[in-house]
C-alpha cells in the first residue's frame, strides 16, 4: 500500500508539473532535474543530474522548444502513464529490485534488454517471451527495446501483457498504417519508432494522433559519417520526434559505433537540434551504470540467444543466461 501511495504522490506532482510547463517549460524541467538531483541515491546518479542541470543552462537550448512542441502535441495522459513507467517503475523500483538482485545473485542484470524478433515466427515463440519476461520483471528488468522483422502489431499484445514495464518498438514507417496506430495509441507503455523511407509519414501520422514516438535509424559503417554531419537529427527535428533512437546493425564495426556516440554526445551537449540523440547500446549502458553503478548492455536474437554466444535464454532462463555471461566479483553474504 505504502508504494501505491508513493506512486499517486509523484503522479499528482508530475501531472501538476507537466501543466505549469505548458506556460514555462524552461523553469519547470529545471525544477523536475533539481528535484530528481534532490532524491538521487549515490554518486554516480548525483553526478548524473549535475551534469544534466549544466546543460539546461544553456538557454538557447534547442530542448526548450522541444519541450514546448511535446507539451503542445503529446496527449498527457499518454505523456504521464508512459513517463510514470520507465520514471517510477523503471528507474525508483526496478533499479532498486535490480540492485538488490545483483548483490544476492552475484551477476549483472540490465536495466533493459533489446530483443531481435521475428515476425513471422513470433506467434509460436509467444509463450517462450512471455516467460522471458516474466523473468526479466523478478529480477527487476523493466524496460525493453523490440526490434522485429515484418509487421509488429503481434507484439502489441505483449506490451499490454506488462503494464509496469515500458517498450520502444521500432518498425518500418511503411507498417505505420491507421489501425496500427490506432492499435498502438490505447497502449500508453509503449511507444513506436519509425524507421525508413516512410518513417515521415509515419510520424505524420502519429502525431495527428497526438502519440508520443521517436525516429529510429539503424546505422552501419557507411552511415556513420552521415550522423556525425547532423541529417538524422535534421530528419528528426522535421519529423516532430523528441528523441532520434540510434541502433548499430549487427555487424557494425566498433570504430563506427566510437564515432556515432561520439556524434550523441556533442550534439547533446550542443543542443542544437530539437531533439535529443540517443545511441542504443552505448546510452542503454551509461544508464545501467547510473541505476546499478555498473554497465550491462543485452541483445537477444530471435531464438533468445545472447549475442556473440549460442546460449538461448529461452532454453537456459535469464537468470541461468546473465549468471554464466555477467558474473560479478561480490556477492551480498
Amino acid at each position: 500500500m505504502a508504494r501505491d501511495i508513493s506512486r499517486v504522490l509523484i503522479e499528482t506532482v508530475v501531472r501538476k508539473m507537466l501543466r505549469e510547463a505548458k506556460d514555462s517549460p524552461e523553469r519547470s524541467i529545471r525544477n523536475l532535474v533539481d528535484m530528481a538531483l534532490y532524491f538521487s541515491d549515490g554518486r554516480i546518479q548525483r553526478n548524473f543530474f549535475t551534469v544534466a542541470q549544466e546543460m539546461l543552462r544553456n538557454e538557447r537550448s534547442a530542448y526548450y522548444p522541444l519541450l514546448r512542441d511535446v507539451l503542445a502535441n503529446v496527449d498527457e495522459d499518454r505523456l504521464l502513464d508512459f513517463g510514470m513507467v520507465m520514471g517510477y517503475q523503471g528507474f525508483v523500483r526496478g533499479s532498486k529490485a535490480i540492485r538488490a538482485a545483483e548483490a544476492e545473485r552475484g551477476y549483472s542484470i540490465p536495466w533493459f534488454l533489446t530483443l531481435r524478433i521475428d515476425g513471422g515466427t513470433y506467434p509460436q515463440q509467444e509463450a517462450a517471451y512471455r516467460k522471458l519476461l516474466e523473468e526479466g520483471q523478478a529480477l527487476g528488468i523493466r524496460g525493453y527495446l523490440l526490434l522485429p522483422t515484418g509487421r509488429p502489431e503481434a507484439l502489441l499484445s505483449l506490451a499490454e501483457a506488462f503494464p509496469n514495464s515500458f517498450f520502444v518498438v521500432a518498425c518500418d514507417g511503411g507498417f505505420v498504417t491507421e489501425g496500427l496506430a490506432e492499435e498502438a495509441d490505447r497502449i500508453h507503455n509503449l511507444v513506436l519508432a519509425p524507421y525508413g523511407e516512410q518513417a515521415e509519414e509515419a510520424c505524420a501520422l502519429l502525431r495527428k494522433k497526438r502519440s508520443l514516438y521517436v525516429l529510429a535509424a539503424f546505422y552501419g559503417a557507411a552511415e556513420a559519417e552521415d550522423i556525425a554531419g547532423g541529417e538524422v537529427y535534421s530528419r528528426a527535428e522535421n519529423c516532430h520526434a523528441p528523441l532520434t533512437l540510434l541502433l548499430p546493425e549487427a555487424a557494425c564495426p566498433e570504430e563506427a559505433q566510437r564515432k556515432v556516440y561520439g556524434s550523441v554526445v556533442s550534439e547533446r551537449q550542443r543542443q542544437a537540434y530539437r531533439t535529443i540523440p540517443w545511441e542504443a547500446v552505448r546510452d542503454g549502458e551509461l544508464v545501467d551504470g547510473v541505476l546499478s553503478g555498473g554497465p550491462c548492455a543485452v541483445t537477444l536474437d530471435s531464438q533468445g540467444a545472447l549475442a556473440g554466444t549460442e546460449e538461448s535464454a529461452f532454453t537456459l532462463g535469464l537468470p541461468a543466461l546473465l549468471k554464466r555471461n555477467f558474473p560479478r566479483s561480490t556477492v551480498k553474504k
